[in-house]
């Protein structure tokens, strides 16, 4: 279960309403729930568990601190909640930071971002790095009003409830003003709806007065019984295949317009033509050869019926299979993925900040041009053959810095005279030579004379 963007409009305006203007006293985690703990009720809940995404609200709450995210969010008043129209994600506006919330079941996630919208904190692993501008895979996607003129289908495929109402331009004016959420819950599962619906055969629904209601609802009830990995595996196979052969059932009708466009159009039209048979529809356009319009449709008629024929050729045989028994004999255990291996060396600044270290030619190119963020400061022994030295964050002490280029020192071939020139600039000015992985031109920074003490030695990351 996961809310849609509807959904998520409504619920950001409710958020909004009862959290604006409230410190957030602590973060916490309560099996897959992050806990924002406020100085007063009511309590914000955020659902990262992949079956159940979504936020509430809550009076009284629990679960252990979470330290990263405590540090950067605490005794910080909340200015306001928005949601991108279309998209499925929140964010909380908590003075110098910002809280974003993705809500779609592939990139689940929580950002804790800084004033330039700069990643400070993840909850998971992430496509995105500390540092980074914050950025959402998808695309902007058009309010709902535009989908719903537009592409009405697929705002229908977003909220599945909508394709049940006799106006959806209206039901969605109408719930963006005065949101009044039921949740219905059917044999297979639960969903809410911001406004009450068409009921089917077997649907009972309950009227709650908000999406934090519903969504307490859904967390309440248990967690469903899933069938064995093979069944569950045969299960959704079947099921992609009965929804793909219902997709290819109307290639017949593919033909049938090709007939009659090279019938009833023996030259190219002045007008739009528009052929529809059923849901198939083709349309020729003024000057377009009719000829080659139907060629276009014949192929893709063949392409269909041997797809149908295949798919049902596959699913007859998935109907015949018969699951064997489970066997007494211990399975094999499978050999484990060869753990890869890190590009760098990882040590430590004396003001604590990450210093990463190339091991090889290619190893430094990797870290320079595919790790490094541009913003990142870029250390090499100047004259000398040795490794490329990057601290990621934008603003590393004084004394980082200066750890850095006795790294790059100590990893070169100046290491024997203890002491050498090294470049410092940020990893947007170096360029890469074409043909010689490792080579690199500095456009842009300065250079430093380095010694190395006498009884000075790298300090790995974490000791």
């Amino acid at each position: 279960m996961s809310l849609n963007a509807l959904e998520v409009c409504l619920l950001a305006r409710e958020l909004d309403a009862a959290l604006r203007g409230v410190r957030i006293r602590d973060v916490r985690e309560d099996r897959h729930i992050l806990v924002f703990r406020m100085d007063e009720p009511p309590h914000l809940l955020i659902s990262l568990h992949p079956s159940q995404l979504g936020a509430a609200l809550a009076e009284e709450v629990g679960g252990e601190s979470v330290p990263v995210l405590a540090r950067l969010l605490r005794r910080r008043r909340i200015l306001r909640v928005r949601a991108r129209p279309g998209d499925r994600l929140f964010i909380v506006h908590a003075g110098d930071r910002a809280l974003v919330v993705e809500l779609t079941g592939k990139h689940r996630n929580v950002f804790v971002l800084d004033e330039e919208t700069r990643v400070l904190a993840a909850r998971f692993p992430s496509r995105l790095r500390t540092g980074e501008p914050y950025s959402f895979p998808p695309p902007p996607s058009p309010d709902f009003r535009t989908l719903l003129m537009e592409q009405p289908e697929r705002l229908v495929r977003m909220a599945p409830y909508l394709g049940r109402v006799s106006d959806p331009v209206n039901y969605v004016c109408l719930a963006l003003k005065r949101p009044q959420p039921v949740l219905v819950e059917t044999p297979e599962d639960f969903w809410m709806a911001p406004r009450p619906v068409p009921l089917r055969p077997g649907e009972r629904a309950h009227p709650l007065a908000t999406l934090s209601e519903g969504f307490l609802a859904l967390l309440r009830q248990p967690a469903p019984e899933h069938p064995p990995a093979g069944e569950d595996s045969r299960h959704r196979l079947r099921r992609r295949l009965e929804e793909e052969l219902g997709r290819l059932a109307h290639y017949e009708a593919y033909r049938r317009l090709g007939e009659r466009i090279l019938r009833e159009l023996p030259q190219p039209p002045n007008a739009l033509r528009v052929f529809r048979e059923g849901e198939v529809q083709v349309e020729v356009h003024p000057g377009e050869d009719p000829v080659e319009v139907a060629q276009k449709v014949f192929a893709r008629y063949k392409k269909m019926k041997r797809g149908y024929e295949t798919l049902r050729k596959r699913l007859a045989g998935l109907e015949s299979e018969v699951p064997s028994p489970p066997s007494s004999r211990r399975p094999e255990p499978h050999p484990s993925p060869p753990v890869q291996r890190r590009p760098y060396r990882v040590f430590q600044g004396p003001g604590g900040s990450r210093i990463l270290v190339g091991r090889s030619a290619q190893d430094n190119h990797r870290l320079t041009f595919h790790i490094a963020p541009p913003h990142a400061w870029w250390f090499h022994v100047r004259d000398f053959p040795g490794s490329h030295v990057v601290i990621p964050e934008p603003d590393p002490p004084e004394e980082d810095q200066t750890e850095a280029a006795r790294l790059a020192i100590w990893f070169s071939d100046a290491r024997s005279g203890g002491e050498g020139e090294v470049w410092i600039t940020r990893r947007r000015y170096v360029r890469s030579i074409r043909g010689n992985p490792g080579r690199v031109r500095v456009l842009k920074g300065e250079t430093r004379r380095v010694r190395l003490p006498a009884t000075w030695e790298p300090t790995p990351w974490g000791e």
